[in-house]
């Protein structure tokens, strides 16, 4: 079988996977188990290209066919050892074993060389058509978690409505009105934060809309440029922070951090030498799991375009005309797994040095003018709900409610960066019987979104504006 362009591309990707993967072992740490086995695969991988060296296969082209199979199982291999640098070199050392005993016998089997050379092709395929894809139509679906490049922010910002409820997002794409650059007789903050700065509310149901309208701001101009973008997390907002921020010159930032993800979703790059971290694994396991978490009706007020419509719906003010956002036991697991940072584990700080980093890069940025404003996941706010979640873990007596609160305060305070925990307020709103979340779904619906923004409101006129902290007089 002649060796056709797509196996050209496969054995130069390989290649490339196989440099990475050389330099992982020297750069990354692996643990003292892999620290040891490396080396010593990577001596193997050597005395087996040494012992082929000389083989007269080696000039046809079935060896670059083999080679790209080589490489290809070796990715399957540490995919399947989740070993990182160490189960690549141990599944390329293999591979690469088994190329020698094909080349010194009666050579590759041709039903062997025909499902290798598809399933190299599949793969390939496969991720090259999802990064097309991605690339011509941007849309959540391809949205990269951990993605920083530079045109990050427009590639976002164009794949959401550009009208929701009847208001059009403003010049700079944000759900918002227009922005201005702070200016001596103006006060502006800018929001920094995910789906729940953005909201999935209308406009004035969201909780920067409402602390903006209980500013008390005498003879200025008042203003809380809301920047919030969905399923983004820190390494974003570190972006957002160094490119947009300093456009508006704002006197306060106000970083808002969720607890369920923020703490959890952090720095997880693509590794092509694990198959569940190529694009096309990652946007198919996605795909199948909002298939998974949909209602059975298919209705859903949080997923669904509002577009130009103009009318508020009628669960706006009353969540039980509310269709669930997912299905209950969707919803139960991802609460599950976000009340995980409520366990209290030993070296806190280290565990989650990138946010704290994160957030001490804002505290410099800002010129000390900087707010941490800390949302809590909805099994820390419910009573109920918490009890329920407890009784399905392991080892409950681990896991402390307002934890994760606690120790970012405490970070906070020591570094002179002023913080708003918002656990107090929605639990005290709870305990009101107010419903405060939408049904099935971890964002907070009008009634959190305005007990959030009165707490912010008034926070900034007593503790900011009033007092002159965040004032026109930057440092």
């Amino acid at each position: 079988m002649r060796l056709t362009f797509g196996l050209m591309g496969a054995w130069l990707l390989v290649l490339l996977v196989e440099l990475l993967a050389a330099l992982d072992l020297y750069l990354a740490s692996v643990g003292p188990i892999g620290t040891c086995l490396a080396p010593v695969s990577l001596v193997v991988t050597l005395v087996v290209l040494v012992r082929t060296a000389r083989h007269p296969l080696l000039f046809r082209q079935a060896w670059l066919r083999w080679l790209a199979y080589a490489g290809l199982l070796a990715v399957v291999a540490s995919t399947l050892l989740s070993a990182g640098a160490c189960g690549f070199a141990l599944g390329l050392s293999f591979s690469l074993c088994l190329w020698c005993r094909f080349l010194t016998g009666p050579g590759i089997p041709r039903w062997l060389d025909l499902v290798l050379a598809n399933f190299s092709l599949l793969l390939l395929l496969l991720e090259g058509a999802t990064h097309l894809a991605g690339r011509l139509r941007p849309s959540p679906l391809f949205w990269d978690q951990d993605e920083v490049r530079p045109d990050f922010l427009k590639t976002r910002l164009a794949s959401l409505p550009d009208s929701r409820f009847g208001k059009r997002v403003n010049g700079a794409g944000y759900f918002d009105d227009e922005f201005f650059p702070g200016g001596d007789k103006d006060w502006v903050a800018c929001l920094v934060g995910d789906s729940f700065a953005y909201g999935v509310v209308p406009f004035d149901y969201n909780f920067a809309t409402i602390a903006e309208r209980k500013l008390v701001v005498s003879g200025r101009r008042a203003a809380i440029h809301n920047l919030g973008i969905p399923a983004i997390g820190p390494r974003q907002y570190g972006e957002l922070m160094r490119t947009e921020v300093p456009r508006w010159n704002p006197h306060l930032v106000i970083l808002s951090i969720y607890v369920g993800n923020d703490l959890r979703d952090i720095k997880v790059p693509q590794d092509w030498r694990n198959l569940t971290r190529w694009r096309f694994w990652v946007v198919m396991t996605r795909l199948l799991r909002w298939r998974k978490a949909a209602p059975a009706d298919g209705r859903t007020a949080v997923g669904r375009d509002p577009g130009s419509d103009s009318d508020i719906p009628a669960y706006v003010h009353d969540w039980s005309q509310e269709p669930e956002s997912m299905a209950r036991s969707t919803y139960e697991n991802i609460e599950s797994g976000y009340l995980e940072v409520c366990r209290r584990v030993p070296a806190w700080e280290s565990k989650h040095a990138f946010l704290l980093e994160v957030v001490s890069y804002f505290q410099r940025a800002s010129r000390g003018h900087l707010l941490v404003l800390i949302c809590p996941t909805a099994g820390q706010v419910d009573d109920s709900f918490y009890a329920a979640l407890l009784a399905q873990k392991e080892h409950p007596e681990e896991l402390q409610r307002d934890y994760p609160q606690q120790k970012i305060g405490e970070f906070c305070r020591r570094q002179g960066i002023a913080c708003l925990d918002l656990l107090p307020a929605l639990r005290a709103a709870w305990a009101r019987r107010l419903h405060l979340y939408h049904r099935n779904d971890t964002h907070w619906n009008a009634a959190g979104n305005r007990v959030v923004g009165d707490v912010l409101g008034d926070y900034l006129n007593h503790s900011i504006v009033v007092t002159g902290r965040g004032s026109g007089e930057r440092r």
